[in-house]
């Protein structure tokens, strides 16, 4: 069969579902389930809370990664009231180095709306999952079977996988109407008497068996039912629309000491991917031509504008890199040393109207919610003070 071309999907095919091949589906993915599964922390417990806090950190984060933030998120948030109750600055400092901070602030937010509008009992309907800040269709669907029970589709990127080569489904699964007609199909899949564990044993067969690139077909429970392992060409599924381009950015960092503290600063909590979050001061640099004169240049005259002090930008000594969905980043990171004038006592902060500033050791600055990049320089900076004489 020709692959799909690059630009469009081919025609839909519809899909006919039988009795039997639903039954034969369901009861060969359950026993591998039953056989296979992999024991996790948040399958231990039936608690409705600890599988919504679960879910919300498995969006866009590999196993693996999860547990160990899993575990110190329950032991210090053990209910949805002390969630709920809980400053957003810690709730974060806890997430750290988990990305996607946007599901830390929708995951507290969620705790709020639980407390005042369910008594603190996660909603039991997929309906009223749905009103819950940062709730999806896929995790009100996942969190509605696996912790009450209810039949409900949860269509996450694995399932689209497995749906799409057990169908040999030719569509691309981006597109909202797709979406739901893939929702449509998995929910006509699902046992009435297992369905929590159905929706897992999907997820769990497409990240272990049905992987993107190389699908492990003689290892699979439903190879002699997948249409696309029949046909030989299960990496033709599903449709794959074409890639954004990857843009490379250039930043400048500023390592700003004062005796023994730092300068950092609190970014704005109203919008973008790291709000409410400390960093150390930054500013992106054009690119081309002589970049490191350049990014020196934007330093110095950035925190002159922005914190009201003069600094000398000296050498660069660090440089971090790092990848936003489509955005590769290297931040180049400068020593500076507050210039000679500024005057002002160790402990006191730069003037600036909307942005908090904050002159701390390093101690202090572990102690606050910091993104994984800006984790990795703290890190530096512990193993290199005596670089600046500390």
């Amino acid at each position: 069969m020709p692959r799909p071309s690059p630009s469009s999907p081919p025609s839909v095919d519809p899909v006919r579902l039988t009795p039997r091949r639903v039954r034969e589906i369901g009861s060969r993915l359950l026993e591998w389930y039953d056989r296979e599964k992999r024991d996790l922390p948040w399958r231990r417990t039936s608690d409705p809370y600890a599988i919504l806090v679960s879910e919300f950190m498995l969006q866009q984060t590999q196993v693996a990664t999860a547990i160990p933030y899993y575990t110190r998120f329950l032991k210090e948030f053990p209910t949805v009231q002390a969630l709920a109750s809980a400053p957003e600055q810690e709730v974060l400092r806890l997430w750290a180095g988990l990305g996607y901070y946007s599901r830390a602030r929708n995951l507290r937010a969620t705790a709020n709306r639980i407390v005042e509008a369910h008594g603190g009992k996660v909603p039991d309907s997929v309906a009223e999952l749905l009103f819950l800040p940062g709730v999806g269709s896929y995790m009100a669907g996942a969190v509605a079977s696996i912790a009450h029970g209810i039949v409900a589709a949860a269509v996450d990127g694995n399932v689209i996988r497995v749906l799409s080569r057990l169908f040999r489904l030719k569509k691309d699964p981006s597109g909202p109407r797709v979406r739901r007609e893939l929702e449509d199909l998995d929910m006509a899949l699902v046992p009435r008497d297992r369905p929590g564990d159905f929706n897992q044993a999907m997820m769990e067969l497409g990240a272990r068996v049905c992987a993107p690139a190389a699908p492990d077909c003689p290892a699979c429970p439903l190879r002699t039912v997948c249409e696309a392992a029949r046909e030989g060409n299960p990496t033709d599924y599903p449709f794959k629309p074409r890639r954004a381009e990857t843009v490379e950015v250039e930043e400048s960092c500023a390592m700003v000491r004062r005796g023994e503290r730092y300068l950092v600063t609190q970014r704005p909590g109203q919008t973008g991917r790291y709000r409410s979050m400390w960093e150390f001061p930054h500013i992106e640099v054009a690119k081309g031509g002589k970049t490191a004169r350049r990014a020196k240049q934007t330093l110095g005259t950035y925190l002159a504008d922005q914190f009201g002090i003069e600094v000398r930008v000296e050498e660069e000594w660090a440089e971090i890199r790092h990848q936003v969905t489509h955005h590769k980043i290297r931040k180049r990171v400068f020593r500076c040393s507050v210039g000679e004038g500024e005057g002002r006592a160790e402990n006191d902060e730069p003037k600036v109207e909307e942005t908090p500033v904050r002159w701390l050791t390093l101690e202090e600055i572990a102690a606050l919610p910091l993104a994984a990049p800006q984790k990795r320089i703290l890190e530096l900076l512990k193993d290199a003070e005596s670089f600046f004489g500390g």
